[in-house]
């Protein structure tokens, strides 16, 4: 709905965050109230209601967008969908086999999810580079993208050990009483969406604001490394042998760096993954984007099995130096970038 060059798509696309983040708030606290007063089956039936209101939303916004917009650009040849239902019944069949022969199982599943992703993202930017319908141009574009997507994956490894690692770390090093009460711990992740409620609108307000000044989508990325690698440093004063509780404020501290590291680059890689699209790839390439959060949480899974009480600051060192060190070679793959992405990173 945004021009490629526009200032202010990637302020738009912090609202649109605003809107998943109010998702990512409502839906814990609902789901689990109803699970914990009513069971298991309330708490998935509220999710499914959700899911039906937001289908009935959406086909009722659509009729809204211009003709242009409410078909598909390039869409399947007759006959072509049978060829992806069986693609789709192969994977099925190869899902059912594993798990019967027990390939597929609780303790290597991470193993399993960071293979299959990494093939099926190296798959999808196959498909995109070779086909005839992306130019010369497009195909240059696609290239610029490669990066920010191996970017994205390890920013989203070092993400997702606030729902791991630092989730245990509130729980066993926090003092998370507030008079007589005290926080629980599932609460965190609706805390961390509720910041991010808080701040997208002042992000969206903040690019739109400086317009044509405002750092590139890839000083974006980096700025998020930069920010994120610094909080993992915050925690050291209170690990190791000798390791002191944290105060909650500091702990809120913490987790707002990482807030505002998310701001400046999930949101902003959605943006960019739209600006970087090739015409017939375009819903393709979001889903590249969303295939590097997949691999970085799959890897974030996998990275978090090196933690234990022996080791914690040399993982929160780790974790610090792999946000310093992935910012540093995209600083260096920025000149890359620019060429290849012709003004539209």
């Amino acid at each position: 709905m945004y021009d490629t060059d526009s200032p202010r798509r990637d302020a738009g696309f912090s609202i649109f965050y605003l809107g998943v983040n109010i998702g990512a708030l409502a839906g814990p606290l609902l789901t689990g109230l109803l699970q914990q007063k009513f069971g298991f089956h309330y708490g998935f039936g509220i999710a499914a209601i959700g899911m039906a209101f937001g289908l009935f939303q959406y086909a009722s916004g659509r009729k809204q967008l211009p003709d242009s917009q409410k078909m598909a650009p390039t869409p399947l040849p007759r006959g072509e969908g049978k060829k992806y239902l069986a693609g789709v019944a192969a994977v099925l069949i190869a899902i059912s086999t594993a798990l019967t022969l027990d390939w597929i199982r609780a303790d290597n599943l991470s193993d399993v999810l960071l293979a299959i992703i990494a093939v099926i993202s190296v798959a999808y930017f196959f498909i995109i580079l070779r086909s005839t319908r992306v130019s010369s141009a497009e195909r240059l574009r696609v290239y610029a993208f490669i990066p920010l997507f191996i970017t994205s994956a390890a920013y989203w490894a070092m993400y997702s050990q606030s729902y791991t690692v630092i989730t245990a770390f509130f729980d066993q090093r926090v003092d998370r009483q507030i008079g007589n009460w005290e926080i629980p711990v599932g609460w965190l992740v609706s805390v961390q969406a509720l910041m991010i409620i808080a701040l997208s609108g002042t992000f969206a307000w903040m690019w739109t604001v400086l317009g044509k000044r405002q750092p590139s989508s890839t000083m974006k990325f980096i700025i998020a490394l930069a920010i994120i690698a610094l909080t993992f440093l915050g925690y050291l004063p209170y690990l190791g042998n000798e390791a002191s509780t944290m105060p909650l404020f500091m702990l809120a501290f913490l987790l707002l760096g990482f807030s505002v590291s998310e701001l400046c680059l999930s949101p902003i890689g959605l943006s960019v993954s739209t600006k970087l699209a090739p015409r017939a790839f375009q819903t393709q390439m979001l889903a590249l984007f969303f295939m590097s959060l997949a691999l970085g949480y799959a890897a974030g899974g996998k990275l978090g099995t090196f933690y234990t009480q022996e080791t914690e600051v040399a993982y929160f060192v780790g974790m610090a130096g792999l946000g310093g060190i992935t910012a540093v070679l995209l600083l260096m793959c920025l000149p890359f970038i620019k060429r290849a992405a012709q003004g539209a990173h």
